[in-house]
């Protein structure tokens, strides 16, 4: 029976494109959450959970300032430029790629200079953490380079350049962080807690002009084209749902961090930041094998092939919901034993991993949903799918996070989650008549 099922995948080009594409997103996120988990390891052992915490909440400030930088053009440039390249129109793709720099380009520089200017207020009004002041200035300088970077890497993905968007993606930024990190500290000994988020910066900025020199060099996307074909409002009009649609994926995401932060001391949301970080390792391979079925639907999609939409839905949920499994189930069999990696303080947070496992279960079971919809044109109901979960996470996180701490944030992120996840599969079966999970044939 395994030869048989080996034997046909391996007869499918679009089956053995999306393997090939996933392991090579696979090796490189592997890669990356390795010296990202090193990292945190490292911050922690050295700085602290209390350091750890503000660092993670600067982090936060620094994704919820890009993800309104970058306006949504990330997922609309892998829509567009897998479309207009599948049907070799590559005058279109240089011409989207200009016309969003145009806009992300001030947008960023105005979103860097007013996180700078309101750091203080953020600090010692919102989240009531003096210290958390540096770190939000320092973050503001990293602002406009990591949209870039994030438009340069949906790019990359689009054209299908999976090792190159991988890289930019997954990989780049933590090692050069971690690499930083080790080098800086050898060095200078007792580093300031607050050279964990300059590194991090700095890597940024580094990785943002290296994947300029590679557009420029392997795809001439810089060249300005004669022709002027797309007008901004066709892209806005892709790019605005999909930003509200970032946004309240960023708002699912973060909403726990950012209430630790609120109403729990800057330990407890170190702690948190490792479980977190944890729990994300089961996305891994969600995000691997997403990377170059994303482009795969839009594709399909854009030619009316419903049937290998489908096809590649279901091939894509089987391998994530194999590969991630053994991953759930170490992290639900062995919890102490990983947090206390990090240190004797870390081992609070072992229910508040179980409880998040729960949520990746369903987020493994059910496959790319989300991308499914953007990817065929259902942008705005995954939108107000995304809006209606995030609107249940924000008030269960608000009446929890007092009495139960991590253990209240952590139900609220794995039961909106789940539901979110569970409104989409439910919509995908409705509106194509499939379904997402088909494990035996």
């Amino acid at each position: 029976m395994i030869f048989n099922i080996k034997r046909k995948f391996l007869k499918d080009q679009h089956v053995l494109e999306l393997l090939r594409g996933s392991f090579v997103s696979f090796i490189f996120k592997i890669v990356g959450i390795s010296f990202g988990y090193i990292f945190t390891l490292l911050v922690a052992r050295w700085y602290g959970a209390e350091s750890l915490g503000l660092y993670a909440l600067s982090l936060t400030i620094l994704n919820i300032f890009v993800t309104l930088g970058v306006f949504g053009f990330d997922n609309a440039l892998v829509k567009f430029v897998a479309e207009y390249n599948s049907q070799e129109k590559p005058y279109l793709v240089k011409e989207i790629y200009v016309k969003v720099m145009y806009i992300v380009i001030p947008l960023g520089t105005l979103l860097s200079i007013i996180l700078y200017l309101t750091a203080t207020f953020f600090a010692q009004e919102v989240f009531k953490k003096d210290q958390l002041t540096l770190f939000l200035q320092i973050t503001a300088f990293g602002l406009l380079p990591f949209i870039l970077l994030r438009v340069n890497a949906a790019l990359f993905r689009g054209l299908k350049n999976i090792k190159l968007f991988a890289f930019f993606e997954n990989l780049g930024v933590m090692f050069f962080s971690f690499a930083g990190l080790v080098i800086l500290e050898l060095l200078f000994c007792n580093l300031n807690s607050s050279a964990v988020i300059t590194i991090q910066i700095v890597s940024i900025v580094i990785l943002m002009m290296l994947s300029f020199g590679i557009v420029k060099k392997y795809t001439n996307i810089l060249v300005t084209t004669s022709k002027h074909i797309l007008q901004f409002r066709k892209i806005l009009k892709v790019s605005l749902p999909m930003l509200l649609t970032s946004s309240m994926t960023l708002v699912m995401g973060w909403t726990d961090i950012v209430m630790l932060g609120m109403f729990r001391s800057e330990a407890e949301v170190g702690i948190y930041s490792v479980v977190v970080k944890l729990a994300g390792l089961t996305s891994i391979t969600l995000i691997a094998i997403n990377s170059i079925a994303a482009p795969k639907f839009s594709e399909f999609y854009s030619k009316g092939d419903m049937e290998g939409l489908k096809k590649t839905a279901q091939d894509s949920t089987k391998m994530i919901f194999f590969t991630s499994m053994p991953i759930i189930l170490t992290l639900i069999f062995l919890p102490k034993q990983i947090l206390g990696m990090f240190g004797n303080e870390f081992l609070g947070g072992y229910v508040a991993l179980w409880i998040l496992m729960t949520g990746q279960i369903v987020n493994s079971m059910v496959g790319s949903v989300g991308y499914i919809l953007i990817m065929t044109g259902n942008e705005r109901v995954y939108q107000n799918m995304i809006i209606f979960s995030s609107i249940i996470n924000i008030i269960l996180n608000y009446l929890l996070v007092k009495d139960y701490a991590i253990e209240g944030v952590a139900f609220s992120t794995a039961f909106s989650m789940g539901l979110l996840n569970i409104m989409s599969f439910i919509y995908i079966y409705k509106r194509y008549n499939f379904s997402t999970i088909k494990f035996i044939k």
